[in-house]
């Protein structure tokens, strides 16, 4: 295998790898801007289906869906309460018992 064809075997996988995500989650406490501003954009770029952004220093939870260029069509905001993933509604978390303390 020549350096050309490893070059391409380590595109595809790394084509297929991001083709199968439908979740990120970010946590952040200091790059939180660093996050919401590049790493959400990219995430959208490759079409992520949807990313979830812990902000600590806020005690949020943003979630980003519907990826169009790079930005998302849809962000919801959640302080408290239980929410699930797009592609895994069985799937939910308690942001109170989880992350953010209870008020």
């Amino acid at each position: 295998m020549g350096k050309d064809d490893l070059k391409l075997a380590l595109l595809i996988v790394g084509v297929l790898s991001v083709s199968l995500l439908v979740i990120v989650v970010e946590v952040a406490d200091t790059s939180v801007a660093h996050d919401r501003d590049i790493k959400v954009a990219l995430y959208a770029r490759y079409g992520i289906p949807e990313v979830w952004l812990v902000d600590l220093e806020e005690m949020r939870l943003e979630v980003y869906y519907g990826p169009q260029g790079t930005d998302y069509s849809h962000v919801d905001f959640y302080r408290s309460g239980v929410v699930a993933p797009k592609a895994f509604v069985d799937v939910a978390v308690d942001l109170g018992a989880l992350v953010f303390p209870r008020s």
